[in-house]
């Protein structure tokens, strides 16, 4: 998940447009687009938009009722009958 994504779930979390976003952080809404495109932010950068969106950045956000955005990719996920890989059936050969 890319640090944009992680932005928009929250935007989205708290119902808040990136235009408002923008604004709120002192940046124009286009310039604020064109990073988001790039996703190059500063630590500070995304902490202070943290705070504008009442949450705490720790390279995820976190809100107070304790639902978190984070990179669910990089997380090992819990092996599972459900989510286990099935193996593959052989084909018998043809003769």
């Amino acid at each position: 998940m890319t640090i944009a994504q992680k932005i928009r779930m929250a935007l989205a979390y708290r119902g808040m447009s990136e235009a408002e976003l923008a604004r709120r952080t002192g940046s124009y809404a286009n310039a604020f687009n064109q990073r988001m495109k790039t996703g190059k932010f500063t630590q500070a950068e995304l902490e202070n938009m943290a705070k504008i969106l009442g949450a705490e950045y720790h390279s995820y956000f976190e809100f107070p009722d304790g639902t978190k955005i984070i990179d669910l990719i990089s997380e090992k996920a819990e092996e599972t009958p459900e989510n286990r890989p099935k193996p593959k059936k052989k084909r018998p050969k043809p003769q």
